[in-house]
């Protein structure tokens, strides 16, 4: 063959191939249904971000049907991974997706477990499997200091669990006697390790001791989260006081204090998640508990609790 024929036989291979891939990409193609699956009977869902949209399509470029904000309680019926299906009318479905969405169980009373101090190497793996066995979420507040190569992969267990993850200061100081650079290179020190850690930036705080000040509110410049059932388990070191501490004083509701790092305590909470399971509690994260109990979190407030009395 000589070679103006092979050239043009290349020619001819080419623009056919041009012409089958237009014909292709320009070809309707039959798209399969998307098949949405009933919600389950029986559970809430409530927004835990700040807004939530409600999309015409789940479509990336779909108009805005709606918006629900934090506490506010979404009627979808239906879903799939990553979206709920709600009606919006006569024919008409909106779409929201599933991120910023908790489900809980709207015939229970809740309440926040909270677990300050860590990461512990040795003792918060042991209170992560009492929370999974008993299939409860809880918040940790993280003391940035503690956070290291050796646990840091427990920050990534604590947020795949489904668990809030709190600010507590990067070494734990009496923040009111600092300076206000200090404070916040505590707080941001703290978010830094956290986010290399698990991808995620804590939402809440918890001041060191419970140590307030306007000006250590204004530098969190995010909600702070103090408690409503002190344990005592950082004086008692005891298991036994310490159930018997929630077992006596917990209501729908309440914030617990207790601490990861210490053997006892860690000992004690799947006893203490049974005991709360069996009195009808469900046991959420801080941010779900608010939202759940219709309650507000507010950059440079302080809450004790959410009880709705």
């Amino acid at each position: 063959m000589s070679l103006k024929k092979f050239s043009g036989t290349i020619i001819k291979i080419i623009v056919f191939l041009m012409v089958a891939a237009a014909v292709y990409a320009y070809t309707p193609r039959t798209q399969q249904p998307v098949k949405f699956e009933p919600v389950p009977q029986g559970i809430g869902l409530t927004v835990t971000e700040q807004k939530v949209n409600v999309y015409g399509s789940m479509e990336e470029d779909a108009k805005v049907l709606k918006t629900y904000f934090f506490g506010e309680k979404i009627p979808a019926d239906r879903e799939i991974e990553d979206w709920y299906k709600l009606k919006m009318g006569k024919n008409k479905y909106g779409y929201i997706r599933k991120r910023g969405i908790s489900v809980y169980d709207p015939g229970k009373k809740h309440v926040a477990l909270t677990f300050d101090d860590g990461p512990s190497n040795k003792n918060t793996p042991v209170v992560l499997k009492a929370l999974a066995d008993n299939d409860c979420r809880a918040t940790f507040f993280v003391v940035g200091a503690m956070i290291n190569k050796r646990t840091e992969v427990l920050i990534k267990q604590e947020v795949s669990q489904g668990c809030e993850i709190g600010n507590h200061s990067y070494s734990h100081p009496f923040l009111p006697q600092l300076r206000k650079k200090k404070v916040g290179d505590q707080i941001s020190r703290t978010d830094a390790k956290v986010k290399a850690a698990a991808g995620v930036s804590p939402q809440i705080c918890r001041a060191p001791y419970g140590g307030l000040s306007n000006m250590v509110l204004s530098v969190m410049n995010r909600p702070n989260i103090s408690w409503s059932v002190d344990t005592l388990d950082w004086k008692t070191r005891s298991a036994g006081k310490t159930f018997k501490a929630v077992r006596k004083r917990t209501r729908d509701g309440d914030i617990v204090l207790m601490h990861d790092i210490h053997k006892a305590t860690a000992k004690t909470v799947d006893r203490i998640c049974r005991l709360l399971k069996k009195r009808g509690f469900e046991m959420v994260t801080v941010t779900e508990l608010a939202s759940i109990q219709g309650k507000k979190l507010l950059p440079g407030k302080n809450y004790n609790h959410f009880r709705k009395d």
